[in-house]
């Protein structure tokens, strides 16, 4: 008799503005700490993660949730281990419509990426010498059980002045009143390039491997979504959208 295909279960997870992955609950659960908006509302309970589980990237991509103010475009990533999967998503823009520094990350790691093998993937924020803050994204793999898991190495880098790495340095220019900005738009075109480049190479590993199973390696259409978090893409002050 044919075999009925699994459903997956999903935990959907958001990226703090700490750094931190987390789950987040509408109601008290155990766990879970309440946390406020900085008028001192409200705004759930969270969870708080320092890294998902390790397991093979089973999606990744850009996906779109609507909102009353318009649509925003998230990146997602997907971490699968057994029947259970760990999906991390961040906004791919910011406010003022630059690429987010989350999905700048992202480009510069992937290429060093090696699809066939597991990792566990977590976030980071901090300040740099020049008092600037820095986010990024790991994936951390270890070769050995209960060892601590390794970052792969980012192929791109800043460039240092006109020297280093591949990327555009940001640009000054003068405004109005004299007031100096950075034009970051070519090291955006830069990096989203790679990103989509990567994406690309993902479906194609993706498709390649997928004729060798039963189903799609992506989550089910009929996923089992864990922690109560259904409202996938809600919006709350942890995230960096253009709207």
């Amino acid at each position: 008799m044919a075999k009925e295909p699994k459903s997956a279960n999903v935990t959907y997870f958001r990226v703090d503005s700490d750094g931190y992955i987390y789950l987040r609950s509408a109601t008290p659960q155990e766990g879970y700490k309440e946390y406020f908006n900085r008028d001192g509302v409200s705004l759930g309970y969270k969870k708080i993660f320092s890294a998902t589980d390790d397991g093979y990237i089973s999606f990744l991509g850009v996906r779109t949730a609507e909102f009353d103010t318009g649509k925003v475009e998230y990146v997602s990533v997907s971490i699968k281990n057994g029947d259970s999967v760990e999906s991390v998503q961040f906004p791919l823009v910011t406010q003022k419509g630059g690429l987010s520094n989350y999905a700048k990350a992202l480009a510069q790691v992937l290429p060093n990426i090696k699809f066939e093998d597991k990792y566990s993937l977590s976030f980071d924020k901090r300040k740099d010498e020049a008092g600037y803050t820095i986010k990024n994204i790991y994936f951390n793999q270890s070769d050995v059980k209960d060892t601590p898991a390794v970052p792969i190495f980012h192929k791109y880098k800043n460039k240092t002045g006109d020297n280093g790495g591949d990327i555009p340095n940001m640009e000054q220019t003068t405004g109005l009143g004299g007031k100096v900005n950075w034009d970051t738009s070519k090291q955006d075109n830069f990096l989203y390039a790679s990103l989509m480049e990567q994406i690309e190479r993902f479906k194609a590993f993706s498709e390649s491997t997928q004729s060798n199973t039963s189903q799609p390696k992506d989550e089910a259409p009929k996923a089992n979504v864990t922690e109560g978090n259904t409202n996938v893409f809600a919006n709350d002050e942890d995230d960096d959208l253009p709207f």
